[in-house]
């Protein structure tokens, strides 16, 4: 091939094959970076559920398209078959019961031996028949309800009508007609005369107690701040990242236990299986829960001593619990409380006091119904005004890792129903068509009830009990509703009944805390603190209201915890900022931050950091 020859190739294969423009690839790298982004912010909002107008209206669309489809093409089509097959059913069951006429074995006997034996009675056999089948069926259905009187009805029912049909059957077939007449009414007698089974209460009561055993505990070198742990799949072949992490707790807990005062309550703690445990103070008190070593119960017991965060003197009667393996915990083993029935109605000199209260309250509150209602309306408007409720905030950020979390603790107490600040509503009696009726029943019951104490130990202890969390600050808890008690600490509240039984848990500080631990997203897909996390944090050291260490920077920060003067100061900048406010209207002062930092998000930035809340 000579030059021309060669020229005019090489022009013929630039035309057929050009080159990609390098704008091309550039353009799939953008849209794939712009799909991953999509993708990323879906996630994130399908996630937070606490913040405003959740689920977004896409969640709503796909759910419903998801619910379609599997009604289209899976419930739909086994409806169809199973009703296909019912009808089949019924029908070969209508041709046995024609052709085999059981039920006239017994019923033909006894309608002949009332008729037969209705002779100087002032009524007729067929009258004695239909009252007899009406008598049967009273005491069948009242006996469904666990009636004792129609429960002994039914048997002597039963007993008679087998002694009528066993004399109302001619032949050899009379023995028989009586057993299946005594079949049939044991088949009836199953869901007549059974029982609710009740499940025990209470906490197993502890064997002999053993000598305590000392806590000796081996610390493994501690891990460098920082280190990152292993994945979970891979927890199984490394065990010594599980050492690693007992180390690293152990060096968190006795630094905590360093920083904080000796406290005069003391608690003897047992064990309970590898992970639960219960516990019992000098003054009374009954906590358990669930720990993962016997330096993490005495955290736990750190969030109730007075003053909160001292560390209490522990004594076990067993040994304490184990680190569990691969750092997961036996949920099995959770303890309870005693039952909440039993310490309401222990505490007399609460219970009396109470029932004084509700007293005057009968002076200054009406029990028509109408009267009653607008009572609550106008008091409902007033704390609304005064103390609104903190709703959809986050007391406490979650840890950084899926196993950083050590435990729970939970008692019975009485708590002061104005410390009560959020929960399952956004505002005082406004309960979005939820059993809207329920607050006026139960201050209408308390209002004309004999007995008041009675009546409030009835309200606070009948279907399920109270549920509170407890969190800390500087002069003294507040409570947040949690999975129950919405509607009863609501009619409290309203009645002015200042205190609650309920089950109170305290949950724990965090060990660490990363940048999108620390917050949650809205719903432009940013995090609520719109700003560096580690500069929220230093900010907060600075001003002495958080002791802890930061390691890292900008997205890759991490706090390790150590303590904080309320827990929700390290939330984001809008919780931290809305449950301050509630905070400061129960006490006045006490967490050291002017009014005007406490009034929104953006407040709060230009107070700890100069600079405002940045806006979408």
């Amino acid at each position: 091939m000579d030059t021309a020859e060669k020229n005019e190739y090489a022009a013929a294969k630039d035309v057929t094959t050009p080159p990609v423009p390098a704008s091309s690839h550039t353009a799939v790298t953008q849209l794939r970076q712009m799909l991953a982004a999509l993708a990323r912010s879906m996630w994130q909002q399908a996630r937070d559920r606490e913040r405003e107008g959740w689920p977004p209206w896409w969640l709503t669309l796909v759910a419903a398209l998801v619910v379609a489809a599997v009604l289209g093409l899976l419930v739909v089509p086994l409806l169809r078959t199973l009703l296909r097959w019912a009808g089949a059913r019924a029908a070969d069951l209508a041709g046995w019961g024609h052709e085999y006429t059981y039920a006239r074995i017994v019923l033909d006997p006894v309608r002949n031996y009332l008729t037969s034996h209705a002779t100087g009675l002032p009524v007729d056999g067929t009258t004695l028949w239909w009252t007899w089948c009406l008598a049967g069926a009273t005491l069948l259905v009242l006996s469904l309800f666990r009636s004792v009187g129609a429960r002994i009805g039914w048997a002597l029912y039963g007993a008679s009508s087998a002694a009528m049909v066993a004399i109302g059957t001619v032949g050899p077939g009379r023995w028989i007609a009586a057993g299946i007449c005594c079949l049939w009414w044991s088949l009836l007698s199953i869901p007549a005369l059974s029982r609710r089974r009740a499940r025990p209460l209470g906490v197993p009561a502890p064997g002999p107690a053993a000598a305590p055993v000392p806590q000796a505990t081996t610390v493994p070198a501690p891990r460098e701040p920082g280190n990152s742990r292993s994945a979970p799949d891979e927890e199984d072949e490394h065990p010594d990242d599980d050492a690693a992490w007992a180390a690293g707790l152990y060096e968190v807990l006795v630094r905590r236990e360093r920083l904080a005062p000796p406290a005069p309550q003391r608690w003897s703690a047992t064990t309970h299986g590898s992970n639960g445990f219960t516990a019992t103070c000098d003054d009374g008190r009954r906590a358990a829960g669930i720990a993962v070593s016997g330096e993490a119960v005495r955290e736990l017991l750190a969030g109730l001593s007075a003053p909160p965060g001292a560390r209490p003197e522990v004594t076990w009667t067993t040994a304490p619990p184990a680190v569990p393996r691969n750092r997961r915990m036996h949920y099995d083993d959770l303890q309870e409380p005693a039952p909440i029935r039993q310490f309401v109605i222990d505490s007399t000199d609460t219970l009396t006091h109470l029932a004084g209260v509700l007293r005057e309250r009968r002076e200054q509150w009406p029990v028509d119904r109408v009267q009653l209602q607008e009572k609550i309306i106008a008091q409902a408007a007033a704390l609304n005004r005064s103390y609104p409720l903190v709703a959809g905030a986050s007391y406490i950020p979650e840890s950084v890792g899926l196993h950083d979390d050590f435990g729970m603790i939970a008692l019975h107490d009485w708590v002061a129903t104005d410390t009560i600040v959020g929960g399952n509503a956004s505002s005082w009696n406004d309960f979005a068509g939820h059993r809207p009726n329920q607050v006026p029943l139960i201050i209408g019951k308390l209002l004309v009830a004999p007995d008041p104490a009675r009546a409030l130990a009835e309200i606070l202890t009948d279907d399920g009990h109270v549920h509170l969390t407890r969190h800390f600050g500087p002069a003294g808890p507040i409570h947040v509703v949690t999975i129950n008690g919405t509607h009863r600490t609501h009619a409290l509240r309203l009645l002015g009944v200042p205190m609650v039984a309920a089950e109170v848990t305290v949950e724990p500080l965090p060990l660490r805390l990363a940048v999108f631990s620390a917050s949650a997203t809205d719903g432009w897909g940013r995090g609520r603190h719109h700003g560096p996390t580690a500069k929220l944090w230093r900010a907060l050291i600075d001003r002495g209201l958080l002791t802890g260490l930061i390691i890292g920077t900008g997205f890759q920060a991490v706090l390790e915890l150590h303590d904080v003067a309320a827990p929700w100061l390290i939330s984001s900048p809008r919780d931290a900022a809305a449950i301050s406010a509630a905070y400061d209207r129960l006490h006045p002062g006490a967490l050291g931050i002017p009014a005007e930092a406490m009034s929104g998000p953006e407040q709060w930035c230009q107070w700890l950091l100069g600079t405002p809340w940045p806006t979408p």
